[in-house]
């Protein structure tokens, strides 16, 4: 029944999902995720190396 659906969907669909597919793939959001990645994995990077240093310290 899928298959049947998915074989009788017309150019202009595909065209349509295939635009949703890009719109979802565009640089801006992913440059975001990106730099939020890296802010946390710096900022635990830093708590670690605070904790390492209170630890050694006290």
């Amino acid at each position: 029944m899928a298959y049947k659906k998915a074989a009788s969907l017309d150019k202009r669909e595909v065209t349509e999902a295939g635009a949703e597919a890009a719109k979802c793939l565009s640089p801006e959001p992913k440059k975001i995720k990106n730099v939020i990645v890296t802010f946390y994995l710096a900022e635990s990077n830093i708590l670690m190396i605070t904790l390492t240093l209170w630890l050694v310290t006290s």
